[in-house]
């Protein structure tokens, strides 16, 4: 049986990094990047998937569109026999109550649901789906943050993040390429609405900048 490029591309980096004796907390929102990680990485573990737990963090925003996009990820584990744990967060309470961004605050709180998730599954790490289009956006958003020579490295492959290791085995992988993958394996993925609302820096860096700095350079 002949394999899709997009699939084998996406397989073969999960397996450079994922090692079959450990275990992993993989964190999947529902859209099309982290959808293609768990399935690959459930595939890649086959029989031994009990090593993996799917973690879907719902940050409290968006209302009943977030709780279908949980519910996604849900039938998504209970079809292929996976482990899930969906994590509840009140990210605009914890933006007022810290004086922070909504997007500041929804991140943090994610990342502190994943550490715990990771601590209690006895997890090596957390694998996120960051591909290189996200490298791209991240770069330009440090930069222009006004950040110096050290502060505009871009994402690694592994890294610290506080007391969390963090696994991003996407990173060489375009979205277009993660998208082809989706349709090769037939999953089905959700549309977060808020990656259209330009009030956030990182959207008008993927809608605007990115778009433009394309087409002119």
């Amino acid at each position: 049986m002949q394999i899709a490029p997009a699939v084998w591309k996406v397989q073969n980096e999960l397996k450079k990094v994922l090692k079959l004796e450990q275990r992993y907390v993989l964190a999947v929102s529902g859209g099309a990047d982290s959808l293609a990680l768990a399935d690959a990485a459930l595939e890649h573990y086959g029989e031994l998937k009990e090593r993996l737990l799917v973690c879907h963090v719902e940050h409290g925003i968006r209302g009943a569109e977030a709780l279908a996009d949980a519910e996604l990820v849900h039938q998504f584990c209970v079809e292929r026999g996976a482990t899930f744990l969906c994590c509840h967060v009140d990210s605009l309470a914890y933006a007022k109550e810290q004086g922070l961004s909504l997007e500041d605050a929804a991140r943090r709180l994610r990342y502190e649901q994943l550490r715990l998730a990771c601590l209690d599954f006895g997890a090596e790490a957390v694998v996120t789906a960051h591909q290189a289009d996200d490298q791209a956006e991240t770069v330009l958003w440090k930069l222009l943050r006004g950040a110096g020579t050290d502060g505009l490295s871009g994402m690694q492959t592994r890294a610290k993040q506080g007391k969390l290791t963090l696994i991003r085995p996407l990173l060489t992988l375009s979205r277009a390429d993660i998208e082809a993958y989706c349709e090769a394996k037939g999953l089905k993925y959700c549309m977060d609405s808020t990656n259209e609302n330009l009030q956030y820096t990182r959207n008008r860096i993927r809608r605007e900048l990115l778009p433009y700095l394309e087409k002119n350079f």
